[in-house]
């Protein structure tokens, strides 16, 4: 990622557009394929996945084999690569998108001019690292500029091809002095990194247990409306994209908790919301969400939530490709939240909140974790405020484990007070729940709607009171997290 005071674009030019009509051009005519042929030779495409499938159509022409999609997906199949440019059906969707194969030439030669401005702009970038570095005569190094543009900028040059090879490499010192360097995470402390710059945060649990309550909280803290979240400092950005994949509405809802109408102006200029699904799931186009993240001008991406966004959770490659997304971004600098499920596991119900979960209870191939800088896991009871958080992969030390509370109606969570003294209340309402478990539920199981009914305790009383009873054997769940029925056990039936 190039320093925004260079005055240097962070993402280089390109057209994915162009590129895409180049192709569907391809694919829908032989004679385009001769067109673009004399304009193209591969490395122009800044999407290296467009450049594979360049590369087999031209193999293809050349044995004089037909190039339409599906002699096209049949020969990647055979090379092991279709599922890496986006399967088959981009293939299909590269010509349902292309206007018309008359106009390739046209689609090539504005890939071509792109390709070409990226080597000069590489150049650009060379040269201004070596000014702010002082190395080099500056007769030599305008020498050197003008030199390398007059080469790029060549009738016949093969434009791409230095930006493609040379974006991403750096000298060695250059890689291992950077990584050496602390920096301040973007959630966390140096001594205790939430979420830790250049690398993904992932936030796990089963539905109703407020993974989203406590992702949405880092976005008014990414704009400084509050500094901490769970008493740990939140680095601000300039701008939030939140992908919210599934039940928008819902979300919607949920954030409105944490803004009042002064914030209007600064919800416009800094966050933007994606509704409902992407174009693309994002193991077909693992270029898809750092290009979302540009075009919105996005530092920060929220991901709600991450099995809307991959076409199948448990497959490996899937999840190989979707990793492959989640790099691309973080390469490019964005920062990247992750709101994901559990896996369903026999005996999950029974597991009491406070047994420390594994990283393999995370839904999905194993690949979505490996390739995660920091998870954080969240247990409990469905719709209970209070809950446990865990840090099951860290960077930099680790947080908790800690016993959360959430407000949902505010739409915060504050850490809860490390061993409270039991009060006259509580003890009250224990012997309230109690009671009218044994003479309104003595032979049959009660809903939490039942118990609230006929205790009259209000809601955040009643779950103490029934995880105190709980704790001390006096009643049992007998149904399970998401749809539990409560009864009291033998013991205190009678």
């Amino acid at each position: 990622m190039t320093n925004p005071d260079d005055g240097l674009t962070r993402v280089p030019p390109q057209d994915l557009s162009a590129e895409q009509s180049v192709l569907g051009g391809m694919l829908l005519s032989p004679r385009a394929v001769q067109e673009v042929v004399e304009i193209l030779e591969g490395p122009e495409f800044y999407r290296p996945a467009h450049e594979t499938i360049y590369r087999t159509i031209t193999s293809m022409a050349v044995r004089g084999e037909p190039t339409d999609p599906i002699t096209v997906a049949a020969e990647l199949t055979k090379r092991g690569e279709l599922a890496r440019v986006g399967g088959a059906s981009y293939l299909h969707t590269l010509v349902e998108n292309t206007p018309t194969a008359a106009n390739a030439e046209y689609y090539a030669e504005i890939v071509h001019e792109l390709a070409v401005k990226r080597d000069v702009l590489q150049v650009a970038e060379r040269a201004v690292h070596t000014l702010r570095t002082g190395d080099g005569d500056l007769d030599a190094i305008l020498a050197t500029v003008r030199a390398e543009i007059t080469a790029a900028t060549e009738p016949g040059t093969l434009g791409g091809r230095t930006q493609r090879l040379d974006k991403y490499a750096v000298d060695g010192w250059e890689f291992i002095t950077e990584a050496a360097q602390t920096r301040d995470p973007i959630w966390g402390t140096r001594e205790c990194v939430i979420w830790p710059q250049g690398e993904s945060l992932m936030i796990c649990g089963k539905p109703g247990i407020g993974k989203t309550t406590l992702a949405q909280q880092l976005i008014p803290a990414s704009f400084g409306v509050f500094s901490t979240v769970l008493n740990q400092p939140v680095a601000e950005c300039e701008r939030v994209l939140y992908l919210a994949l599934d039940r928008p509405a819902q979300i919607g809802r949920a954030l409105s908790r944490l803004f009042l109408p002064q914030h209007e102006r600064m919800l416009k200029a800094r966050l933007v919301v994606w509704r409902g699904p992407l174009p693309a799931a994002l193991d077909k186009e693992p270029h898809l969400l750092a290009e979302l993240a540009d075009r919105h001008g996005a530092q920060r991406v929220f991901i709600d939530s991450l099995k809307d966004s991959v076409t199948k959770l448990t497959d490996d490659e899937a999840a190989l490709a979707y990793n492959q997304a989640r790099q691309n971004a973080l390469r490019e600098g964005i920062e990247l939240l992750e709101p994901h499920h559990q896996r369903k596991r026999a005996g999950d119900d029974a597991e009491p909140k406070g047994k420390r979960p594994e990283l393999d209870q995370v839904y999905g191939s194993t690949w979505y974790t490996s390739g995660a800088g920091s998870v954080l896991f969240l247990t409990g009871t469905q719709g209970d405020p209070e809950v446990k958080l865990w840090h099951l992969k860290q960077a930099v030390g680790e947080l908790g484990p800690l016993d959360i509370v959430h407000d949902y109606a505010a739409g915060m969570s504050t850490v809860a007070q490390s061993g409270p003294a039991v009060s006259n209340e509580m003890v009250q309402a224990e012997a309230t729940l109690f009671k009218v478990m044994q003479e309104c539920f003595p032979d049959i199981t009660a809903t939490t709607k039942d118990l609230l009914e006929a205790s009259g305790l209000v809601r955040p009383t009643y779950h103490r009171a029934r995880r105190s009873l709980m704790s001390k054997g006096v009643v049992l769940n007998v149904g399970s997290d998401r749809m539990p029925r409560y009864r009291l056990s033998d013991t205190y039936a009678a």
